[in-house]
Formats: C-alpha cells, structure tokens, sequence
C-alpha cells in the first residue's frame, strides 16, 4: 500500500497538457516516463515524456518533499556506481514494483537508460601537464606521460581519466609511460551514453594508436572490461585489476537488486543493455575464457568493498592461471585507489612485469641463450 501511495502521490504534479493545448492524459507508457522523469531531474524543469506527442511535465513542488534521507556510504566513499542515479532510489523502486509487473518493456527501458547514462564527476578537471592527447574517438581520448613501456589507467563507470592518476608519477620515475584513458560517454561536459562494450574498444582504439602496452591497470568497470579486452586480443603483458567483477553480467544482477526490477522487467532490462553493446551476454563472462589468460595478473580488491564484493575478486583468483590477490580491509571500493599500500604494492608488481610480449619473447630468448653457453663451456 505504501508503495501505491507513494506513486500516487506523483500524479498531482505532472501538468498535462496536449498538442496545441488541449488536456487529456498520456498513454499509461509515456505517464511512466514522466514519473521516472520526475524522479530523475530537479524542480520546474521541463521534461518531453513521449515522442512527437507534445505531452511534457513540469514539477508543481520542489522534489525533496518526496525525497527520504539516503544511506551514507560506507568508508566514506563516493556514491556508488550501481546505485541508482537519482534523487529518491526509494521512491524509484517503489514505482518500479508498481509499474514493472504491468509495463516490463517500458520499465526495463528505463532503467537500461538509466545505467547506461554515464555521470562522470562535473567538477574532475582533465588531466594536467600531459606530453600529449590523443583523440580515440566518440569521446574517448588518451593522456600521455613519460616515455617507455605504456601502462593503460582505465577508470570505472562514471568516474574520470584521473581516478588512477596516483599512480601515474611513481610510473614515469620507475621509466614507465602512463596513459591515462577517459572511456566514451565519460566527458564532463559532454556525459553522454556508454556501455561496457565501449571500454574494450578504447583498450584495443588506445592499443591500435600507442602500441601493445606492457600492462593494463583498470578500476572497478575498467578492471571487468580490461579482462575483456584481453581476451579480444589486446595482448598486455600484465594486468592489474582493481575492485573489479568477476562478470558484466554479475553488475547486472546487483542493478536490478539495487533497483527492485521485477522479474520480466529485469528480463526487459538484461537485453537491452546487453544488446546496447552489440555484443551477446557471454560475451562478458569470465568463465568464457579466464582460464586462457596468460598474462600475468595481480587481482586488488577490498574486503569491506560494498559495490563489488570480495568473493568476486576470489572467484577471478580461481578462475586465472597466473594471477595474485591482493586483499586489504576498511578501505572500501573507491579509497583503495589513495592507499599507498596499495599503490607501492601496484608499482612493485608493474616494475617486474609490465612488459610486453615482445619484450617476454626476447628476453627468453637471451636466457636460453645463456644457459646454452652455461652447458657449452
């Protein structure tokens, strides 16, 4: 009951009104959009909920009187990247129980919208001092530092290209060049849609632009989507992978928890933003192909981490040949990326393998060599 009233309390807001005027109400689709409008945007702003239609809302009371207090993030991190970009999650996933058994195609078009609408940080200048940019393409760009063997700093899903730039002096001092990604969508003056797709493809774009890099440290969504990316033929010699999930389709399932999709609107929801990407679901699953990875890989993830959990770090463990798992406690999902245990434990880790496979082959070639001149003499 609570979550009828609470929808019902949306309806004496939204202004009607038709083409040219006259009144009359919305379809049931296009009055959904514009309560998840509602929801979604800030008072008195004007909102298109159906196309070509002339339907519009305008809020009549300013959103917080609807708003209930959200929890505080653990550890004092940032908000979540599953967490459902909103002003009241609450109340969306009352409207969701409400609307989803009855428009699951509506629904879980919305909600894929939802998440595949970047929200980069507005205030996250572009990195600084580079020796040089790089333009990957539908918004994606390279930032280049120091000279050597490339380490790709892949962010997570609305973050920035300076979420790993902790690392980047320690990695220009050990002789290596950083290359700070920025994932397309992810501009913050520009947000506009992505998709984990997009992430493997700025790997191989930056790979086909810079070379095979030596190592690949991605966060959160880039550490999923480099796994990817290796598997598609990037070819790193090492791989870093912080707070990442096991699966893109694992972060699926904690979206539609997190939302309270219902089931054929979650179903609705899984397909379209698996075929967003123009790619099938399996395609993202590590079970696919961990077990062929080869390249070296040291796994970091936080016990206490509360958007990506633990086990998926251990399940990655299990999964991967010649990995390491490095595990730390109270630091949570986003400051394990300040941690200067973290940091010296990356940095040490790059020093010994970040090198390419080119480099691999020939300096197996040069111990070979040396030990037949061992058995020689």
């Amino acid at each position: 009951m609570a979550a009828l009233q609470d929808v019902d309390a949306m309806i004496p807001l939204i202004q009607r009104r038709g083409p040219g005027g006259r009144g009359g109400g919305p379809p049931a689709a296009t009055l959904a959009h514009g309560i998840m409008s509602i929801i979604l945007c800030s008072p008195g702003q004007r909102i298109p909920i159906g196309p070509h239609q002339g339907w519009h809302v305008r809020l009549r009371v300013p959103v917080a009187s609807l708003q209930r207090p959200l929890p505080q993030p653990r550890n004092g991190s940032a908000r979540s990247e599953l967490e459902p970009p909103m002003k009241s999650p609450t109340l969306y996933r009352h409207v969701n129980r409400v609307l989803g058994p009855v428009l699951p195609q509506v629904m879980g078009r919305l909600a894929a919208h939802m998440l595949l609408t970047a929200r980069p940080p507005r205030n996250s200048p572009p990195p600084k001092d580079a020796e040089r940019s790089v333009d990957l393409g539908a918004g994606a760009r390279a930032w280049v530092y120091g000279r050597g063997p490339a380490v790709f700093l892949l962010h997570g899903w609305s973050s920035g290209p300076m979420a790993l730039g902790s690392l980047v002096p320690s990695l220009v001092a050990m002789g290596l060049q950083a290359v700070c990604l920025r994932a397309p969508g992810h501009d913050p003056d520009d947000p506009a849609a992505s998709h984990p797709a997009a992430f493997v493809d700025v790997l191989l774009r930056a790979r086909d632009e810079l070379g095979t890099p030596a190592a690949v440290v991605g966060h959160s969504m880039g550490a999923g989507t480099a796994l990817v990316a290796q598997s598609e033929g990037l070819r790193a010699g090492s791989l870093v992978l912080i707070a990442g999930p096991a699966s893109v389709t694992g972060v699926l399932d904690r979206f539609v928890f997190e939302t309270g999709l219902p089931d054929r609107a979650a179903r609705a929801f899984r397909q379209r933003v698996i075929h967003a990407g123009g790619k099938s679901e399996g395609f993202f699953d590590s079970q696919r192909f961990a077990r062929d990875i080869d390249a070296t890989v040291l796994l970091v993830h936080d016990h206490d981490d509360a958007e990506v959990p633990f086990e998926e770090a251990e399940q990655l463990h299990e999964r991967l040949p010649n990995s390491r798992l490095f595990a730390t406690s109270t630091l949570g999902h986003r400051r394990i990326l300040k941690d200067r245990r973290v940091l010296t434990e990356v940095a040490t880790f790059l020093v010994k393998h970040a090198r390419t496979p080119r480099e691999d082959s020939a300096m197996a070639t040069s111990r070979s060599a040396g030990s037949l001149s061992v058995e020689m003499t």
